[in-house]
């Protein structure tokens, strides 16, 4: 705690920094220390109600399952997982199938998926 209190100035920098570089304001940026953390905080905020669908691939992380697990427990949204092309890439067409359904709610692939 005392290294990030010596460098307060340098860590809001950050902020301010990191705005420019992707062009948007300081208060839209979230730094936090995991990925995992980041992705917790950005899915737990997306208000989700009965019948709701939250699509993903096979591959994606086994702590962002929980979450999605958790999601259809507690709200009674709906789990779609696309499944994997020839290839062992998300099918690209039966992806654009589920996301054009009229109760898509969430779209969440990971890019580089556990085991990966």
């Amino acid at each position: 705690y005392e290294v990030a209190a010596a460098r307060e100035a340098d860590l809001n920098r950050f902020y301010s920094a990191t705005a420019r570089l992707i062009n948007c304001k300081e208060g839209e940026i979230a730094f936090v220390d995991s990925a995992t953390r980041g992705w917790c905080l950005a899915f737990y905020s997306i208000p989700l109600k009965k019948g709701d669908r939250i699509i993903t691939g096979a591959a994606d992380y086994g702590s962002n399952f929980v979450a999605y697990l958790q999601a259809r427990d507690r709200h009674g949204a709906e789990l779609v997982v696309v499944p994997d092309d020839a290839s062992g890439q998300i099918d690209l067409d039966a992806l654009r199938v589920q996301a054009a359904h009229p109760r898509a709610k969430v779209i969440s692939i990971s890019h580089i998926p556990t085991g990966g």
